[in-house]
């Protein structure tokens, strides 16, 4: 069994939140593509207990399809352990906006799967996707806040970016004709991007 508290990111109880535990070969990856080994949901005092919890690595948070961010917990238990990981404390969030194009020409490339990571503790605990309009332009909602990996797997891209005053810039992905160049633009501002 494993209890604590969800808290708002104002510090206050956060009720009714559904929370759920990944084990095992997925603890280091949650994400709305692999399902939780048990869930709970907070009281109206932030408190919650979820019981069934099977022993080895697991990693607690609430599902990315539920629009909040928490920060990850890893934890370890055994069989028959009572565990307190304590509080937890829901994360702001915003959307990262950009565009896809080909350089040259700045044509947009529709279709593209765009994927971020909101890594946490060491676990890239939040995986959003969003895709490609006609134009090439892409919105992700509710990222957590923070340094978060952008990457497009089928170009080979792999880049950060990190929010400022609760928000993160706009990026602009350039993908060279054989889709082995790329030029990262944040708020207008050339960045670096890694190859995968």
């Amino acid at each position: 069994t494993v209890s604590g508290r969800l808290l708002t990111d104002k510090g206050e109880p956060a009720p009714g939140k559904r929370l759920g535990i990944w084990s095992g070969s997925n603890a280091f990856s949650v994400s709305d593509n692999v399902s939780a080994v048990a869930e709970g949901i907070s009281g109206p005092d932030g408190r919650f207990r979820i019981k069934r919890v099977p022993p080895g690595p697991s990693v607690i948070s609430v599902p990315p399809s539920s629009g909040m961010q928490v920060q990850a917990r890893k934890m370890e238990t055994a069989h028959g352990q009572e565990l307190d990981v304590g509080d937890l404390r829901l994360l702001g969030s915003a959307s990262i906006k950009g565009r896809v194009v080909i350089n040259p020409g700045g044509k947009g490339v529709a279709g593209v799967t765009v994927n971020t990571y909101a890594a946490v503790e060491g676990v890239a605990s939040v995986q959003k996707q969003g895709h490609t309009t006609e134009d090439g332009s892409f919105e992700i909602k509710e990222v957590s806040l923070g340094n978060v990996s952008v990457t497009i797997a089928e170009h080979g891209i792999n880049t950060s970016v990190a929010s400022r005053d609760g928000a993160f810039p706009e990026l602009i992905i350039e993908i060279g004709e054989g889709a082995l160049e790329c030029r990262v633009t944040r708020g207008g501002v050339p960045a670096s991007a890694n190859m995968m």
